[in-house]
């Protein structure tokens, strides 16, 4: 699965999020071919809004380019900002409960050598994952890549802030084990979920 990741900057109207997406971009994709799922979620203090679309493969993806734009430029005008794009593969997408609205979200940046970037990918499987999937509270999440540039992002969804605090801790070992293999995992960044759609 592949995904379109829009990052807005200086958003104004953080609160307009959900209504543009259900009211002018579902209808829009819910027909184009490949369309998984649009998810949303925002920092109010940073003024940041990150909108994510899955497409089945890179092909469909890239055959809605035309329609993500319009809409991009319609969802800007009316919520601020600036828009920048990136397009990353998901090695992982899974929720156990479809997250609420509100719901906190942990962001994390993974950086390795290109080369290294599938050891990274099976450390996440193999050992991030299922430590995260056995803590209470834990809703689901993402992980995605550009292999190329070796380089990933991972957002886990959480029932609660202290869920999530509560993993925080565990999470820093988990980082430092990271490290012994080369492999840079940011310090974790915070939002919460505006919205979320799936086919």
């Amino acid at each position: 699965m592949f995904v379109r990741l829009t990052v807005v900057k200086d958003v104004t109207e953080i609160d307009a999020v959900a209504t543009v997406l259900q009211d002018k971009a579902i209808p829009e994709v819910i027909g184009q071919r490949g369309f998984q799922g649009l998810t949303a979620s925002g920092n109010r203090e940073a003024r940041e809004v990150g909108i994510v679309s899955a497409w089945a493969t890179l092909e469909d993806l890239e055959a809605s380019d035309s329609v993500a734009s319009k809409l991009r430029g319609v969802a800007v005008a009316e919520i601020g900002g600036s828009a920048t794009v990136h397009v990353l593969e998901q090695v992982y997408g899974e929720f156990k409960d479809r997250p609420a609205v509100g719901s906190p979200l942990r962001l994390v940046s993974v950086t390795a050598a290109p080369e290294r970037i599938d050891q990274g990918i099976e450390r996440f499987r193999s050992t991030v994952l299922p430590a995260m999937q056995a803590q209470s509270g834990y809703v689901g999440g993402r992980f995605m890549v550009d292999r190329s540039a070796g380089r990933a992002i991972a957002g886990t969804v959480w029932a609660d802030e202290g869920s999530m605090r509560a993993d925080d801790e565990r999470s820093q070992q988990r980082r430092a084990d990271a490290a012994s293999d080369g492999i840079e995992v940011s310090e974790p960044t915070y939002r919460e979920v505006l919205f979320h759609h799936t086919v």
